[in-house]
């Protein structure tokens, strides 16, 4: 079997991308509930953002504050008094960092989809 000899690189995104990964954000955070009651400031944001993550394209370094996040634990059934731990979700408030993983997982298997490396039983969790 040959295979092609590729060297991936990230694409620089549009303004309009990051805002199409943000609109499509599903998590809940309360980060998310921000930028949605600042609409007036979600230009703003999404070029503010479009900047960095072209930024950390050609230089390859991620913002510090990206590299961690505060992951704080929420009941799911709050009529329970005394929970055990596993009646609790982990939610992380790390907005950004998402928007930015989501961009570069959609780059990635666009990429390996171009070779055909993902076999269509692939998956993930």
């Amino acid at each position: 079997v040959e295979h092609q000899q590729t060297i991936f690189e990230f694409k620089a995104v549009s303004c309009n991308d990051v805002k199409v990964k943000i609109l499509k954000f599903k998590a809940k955070c309360s980060d998310k509930k921000i930028i949605k009651a600042n609409e007036t400031n979600f230009n703003d944001i999404s070029e503010y953002l479009t900047l960095i993550i072209n930024n950390i394209f050609n230089t390859g370094n991620i913002p510090e504050v990206w590299k961690s996040s505060i992951t704080i634990p929420i009941q799911k059934d709050n009529k329970i008094k005394n929970s055990p731990i596993n009646n609790f979700r982990p939610i992380t408030l790390q907005f950004f960092s998402k928007v930015f993983e989501k961009i570069i997982c959609e780059q990635m298997n666009e990429h390996l989809d171009s070779l055909n490396l993902l076999n269509n039983h692939q998956h993930g969790y």
